[in-house]
């Protein structure tokens, strides 16, 4: 198994000399032969290794268990490491994500910032084979992309995944061989969620098609991923010439002149793009929600708003169409516009998706009554 992770370290280029590496550890099998193997190379590779384990707080004293057992690994490799908590029920509720979702968030936030903390350059995390082929036919039965039928990336920025051409049960046979014990998740048994449901009921069923499905699966994977390698550098290509990112990049504003003329293609990963940049998540926008933000460029109103998941969402000005968070304060923070206003007659105000019409009337037609309106420069009165 060593020599097809060294083989997969090269092949992507995982590592690079002198290098700090955080280990991301939850005590099951493939995490904790992920930390052998590293461990083992880490003096070929001129590596540094450090372990982080994140807890949940989702399964009480189990949960507690594994982090306690993590720790006692680190200690007896002879490896630092970093725990820590994360609410991920309050964090789902919060940001109006699943919890599988808030799990992948909190976690990744997590090993991000410890990352920056101890000064380590690349995170290295246990998905092998059998994940990458799992999330493949979890992305296809709910419809996909190329981008979900890719599965998942031996890297993807600073995060790398050195087992991602080991099945699961050359995993268990590496664990098994080098004495390596480790905890078992028992949220891993239960079928109510649709991964599990893949694992132990669909991927045994295709077995009886094709023995070797995770094989293909994962041949299928790595042909899109350089298919979308490409796509993704001419998405950003067209990000820098139709986006202008305001605010720290808490607003992107998108500029409908650049946008409309893209190829249908190019329109729907660069309305995914903008959001994964609002939100810092990969995976929450579905081909419904882009849809319906394309719709809504095309035929929303100026003025309105719709809402989308992980609490983003989108505001329709005059020529553009604004991604931003639901907690940034678009009011405060305002839609820059000025018109002229006809008097009388009617004027159009398309930013304010509002019509103003006006007339002039006498001092005697008007009586005692005057009507006020307020903006930030005062008070003024008709």
């Amino acid at each position: 198994m060593i020599e097809k992770v060294k083989k997969t370290i090269e092949k992507f280029k995982l590592l690079n000399k002198g290098e700090k590496v955080l280990l991301g550890v939850s005590g099951g099998a493939d995490s904790i032969a992920l930390t052998h193997v590293m461990h083992r190379l880490k003096g070929e590779y001129d590596i540094s290794l450090h372990i982080a384990h994140l807890n949940h707080m989702l399964r009480g004293e189990e949960a507690e268990r594994d982090a306690q057992f993590v720790s006692a690994f680190a200690e007896k490799m002879g490896i630092d490491c970093t725990v820590g908590y994360a609410d991920v029920a309050l964090l789902a509720e919060r940001e109006k994500l699943s919890l599988e979702e808030a799990a992948r968030k909190a976690r990744y936030e997590f090993l991000t910032g410890t990352a920056e903390k101890i000064g380590a350059s690349k995170i290295a995390v246990g998905h092998h084979a059998d994940d990458r082929a799992e999330t493949l036919l979890l992305h296809l039965l709910r419809g996909t992309g190329p981008e979900g039928l890719e599965g998942i990336r031996p890297k993807y920025k600073n995060i790398i995944r050195p087992l991602i051409k080991v099945t699961r049960e050359e995993i268990e046979i590496y664990c098994s061989e080098h004495n390596l014990s480790f905890v078992w998740d028992s949220t891993n048994e239960e079928v109510i969620f649709t991964r599990n449901k893949i694992r132990h009921q669909l991927l045994p069923m295709l077995k009886d098609y094709n023995p070797n499905i995770i094989e293909a699966l994962n041949r299928t994977a790595e042909i899109l991923l350089f298919e979308n390698e490409y796509m993704d550098v001419e998405t950003r290509k067209v990000f820098k010439e139709a986006v202008i990112s305001e605010k720290d990049g808490q607003k992107l504003k998108l500029r409908l002149e650049k946008f409309l003329p893209l190829h249908t293609a190019l329109q729907r990963r660069l309305i995914r793009y903008c959001y994964t940049l609002i939100t810092g998540i990969e995976e929450g926008l579905e081909y419904k929600h882009v849809e319906r933000v394309r719709e809504f460029i095309f035929e929303g109103s100026t003025g309105k708003k719709i809402d989308l998941p992980g609490g983003a969402a989108a505001y329709k000005t005059y020529g553009s169409v604004v991604f931003f968070k639901e907690n940034f304060d678009l009011n405060r923070e305002g839609v820059k516009y000025h018109r002229k206003i006809a008097v009388p007659g009617t004027t159009v105000i398309p930013e304010a998706g509002a019509v103003i019409k006006t007339e002039i009337l006498s001092a005697e037609e008007v009586g005692n009554e005057y009507f006020f309106f307020t903006s930030r420069k005062g008070i003024y009165g008709l």
